[in-house]
Formats: C-alpha cells, sequence, structure tokens
C-alpha cells in the first residue's frame, strides 16, 4: 500500500511529541540522577555487538514476505506487459502498509506514559524491541533482597507469566522463577545466541546491562545509576510491571498492524513469480 502524505506527517508528529516528552522528564530528573554516585558496571564486557541478528518478530516477518511478493508481482506484471513503466504501477499496491507505525506509534505512546512518571528513557528503540521480549533475566535486590521477595514481587511474576516472558535470576530466588549462577554477561548472550530476545533488569551498574536488548535499570537513592540501562526506572516494581504488561500489549499492536488476508496475497505473488521465471533446461 502506498503511503498517504497525512500517515507520513501523523507518524513524524508522533515521533516530535515522544521527542518532547524525552526532554520534558530528563530536564526534571538531571539533578537528582546526575548527584547520585557513579560506579563501573561490575563484570568485565565481552565484545560490544550482539552475538547474532536480532530475530523477526511478526512486522519483520509481513515486511519481508510482502516484499517478496512486491518482486513477484513485477515479474509477473513485466512478463505479462513487457513494459516496465506499466509493470511498476500495480506493484506499489503490494508494497507493504506501514506496520511499523502502528508500533512506533505505540511504542511512542508508552514512551510518553512512562516520561510522565518519571521514567528516563534513553534509548527509545528499546520499547519497539518489547513485541519480541520472551526472557527477562532479573539481577539480584530487584525482586528480592536476602532471600526475601519484594512487595509486589508476586505480581511482577505472575504478569511475566501471563505475556509469555520467562523470568531467570541471577542466584538463588526466594520466588518460583528460573535461576541461573552462570556470569551475566555470558548468559544474556547465551540466550541470544538460542533466538531469544532478551531483558535484563538490575539495581545497579553490571555490564550485562550493556549486553541486553532491552536494558532496563532501577534508580534507587545513594546508589549509582545504572547508566548502561536503555530505560531507567523507579526504585518500586511499579514501573517494572507496567513494561511487563506493555510487552503483551506490543506484540498485540505488532498483530495488528498486519493487515488481514496479507498471507494470501503472498502467496499469489510467489505464484506470479513462478510463472513468470524462465524455466530451466
Amino acid at each position: 500500500m502506498r503511503h498517504h502524505p497525512v500517515v507520513d506527517l501523523v507518524h513524524r508528529a508522533v515521533q516530535a511529541d515522544e521527542q518532547l516528552g524525552r526532554r520534558i522528564v530528563w530536564e526534571r530528573r538531571e539533578p537528582e540522577l546526575t548527584r547520585l554516585p557513579v560506579e563501573p558496571p561490575e563484570g568485565a564486557p565481552e565484545g560490544p555487538q550482539r552475538p547474532v541478528p536480532l530475530p523477526d518478530g511478526e512486522i519483520e516477518r509481513y515486511s519481508d514476505r510482502t516484499w517478496f511478493s512486491s518482486l513477484a508481482g513485477l515479474a509477473s506484471s513485466l512478463a505479462a506487459t513487457n513494459d516496465l513503466k506499466r509493470a511498476v504501477v500495480p506493484v506499489l499496491d503490494l508494497i507493504p502498509k506501514p506496520a511499523r507505525f502502528g508500533r512506533d506509534a505505540f511504542a511512542a505512546r508508552l514512551d510518553r506514559v512512562l516520561a510522565a512518571r518519571g521514567v528516563v528513557t534513553m534509548d527509545p528503540g528499546a520499547l519497539r524491541r518489547l513485541d519480541r521480549l520472551d526472557v527477562l533475566v532479573v539481577a539480584p535486590g530487584v525482586l528480592s533482597e536476602d532471600g526475601v521477595a519484594a512487595a509486589g514481587a508476586d505480581v511482577v511474576v505472575a504478569g511475566s507469566d501471563h505475556h509469555g516472558l520467562r523470568l531467570v535470576s541471577l542466584g538463588p530466588s526466594p520466588l518460583d522463577v528460573h535461576e541461573s549462577s552462570e556470569d551475566p554477561v555470558a548468559l544474556v548472550r547465551r540466550l541470544q545466541r538460542e533466538s531469544h530476545v532478551v531483558g535484563l533488569v538490575a539495581a545497579g551498574p553490571i555490564a550485562a546491562l550493556a549486553h541486553a536488548d532491552v536494558a532496563i535499570g532501577q534508580v534507587r537513592e545513594g546508589r549509582p545509576v545504572p547508566w548502561e540501562a536503555d530505560v531507567l526506572v523507579g526504585p518500586d516494581l511499579a514501573d517494572l510491571l507496567l513494561l511487563v504488561e506493555a510487552t503483551g500489549a506490543a506484540r498485540e499492536v505488532s498483530h495488528q498492524s498486519v493487515p488481514p488476508g496479507a498471507a494470501r496475497r503472498q502467496h499469489r505473488g510467489r505464484r506470479g513469480l513462478r510463472r513468470a521465471a524462465p524455466h530451466g533446461p
């Protein structure tokens, strides 16, 4: 589907509003954040890049398939008309509708909601990866401390379960979650190699935050700020719970952003490509 100028205009307006919200919350929180202690992250980093490419989500798969179908339609139309100009025009209608606009609009609105709560989003791209997040690694001191569950921890666990997020605790936990004694950086990178999109939440600066696909840092009074995080949340679990619940909403938005019947049109495009392709000996 060809992009309508109004759609592009709305998209830019949504992005501008998101940027305004981030600027406002940063100006409000900067004096507080910059007076807190600074410490280098715990643990040695292991290479700056993700070990494997980020897995595709529903929008990426739809876009890839539809572009393939667009090329297939071009080949079929060109074979039928032998006129490149005439062949290109109908193929423009096969180009993906701006499915990413739906995800962007959701992420921008979420960013605004977070900003109103005092949450600082350092990397807005992290919010656009929530629809693919499927593992959340939890550092010590977030959901429990000294073997005692934090207030609201059970709600976070239940919410993660409900939205298809596997919780992995770094070390022992009194909660019903997976536990790991693996080095945090090694754990995150191993999960990424296993095709997971990995989030990590920590209450202080640890090197693994720089490797997570969605890095969440809790800001606590008197503690070093986890500047490696993509999102800086409050000391209680309310902001974390909101992000957990946002993963489910983000998946639904991505699903709704893919037009119904797309697979059927893509199948027709592939058939066109096969018919247009020259036969081998």
